[in-house]
């Protein structure tokens, strides 16, 4: 129980951070999960706080996953999310990129084809 909630302290500092680099920084979203992945370990509860405080009600990072609340739970897919490789078995012809993971997040071209793309 400690791990998971120690776990969930991390994803929310760094989707956090995500949402700060993104939102008031302007940094490339290319580059904000790898300065995020920096950031998630080091930031003490005090700064956590402050963001909460200056992002405002935000839900999600700028990849679309939920950014965990303070007490909460690990986040669950909202519903009728489905994941890319379901979508594509079930040959859907269209659709919309609800969230990206963070094994996509850390690809810099990846995520520059998803934004060309809409």
């Amino acid at each position: 129980e400690e791990a998971r909630r120690r776990a969930t302290e991390v994803i929310r500092k760094h989707r956090l951070a995500e949402r700060l680099l993104l939102d008031v920084i302007g940094l490339d979203r290319r580059l904000v999960h790898e300065e995020a992945c920096r950031w998630e370990h080091v930031m003490s509860e005090q700064v956590e706080e402050r963001l909460l405080t200056i992002l405002g009600d935000v839900s999600t990072d700028p990849f679309g996953n939920p950014i965990p609340e303070v007490r909460a739970e690990h986040p669950q897919p909202a519903a009728g999310e489905v994941s890319a490789d379901r979508a594509v078995r079930a040959d859907r012809e269209d659709g919309v990129v609800a969230r990206v993971g963070e094994p996509i997040q850390a690809d810099a071209d990846l995520i520059a084809s998803l934004e060309d793309a809409g």
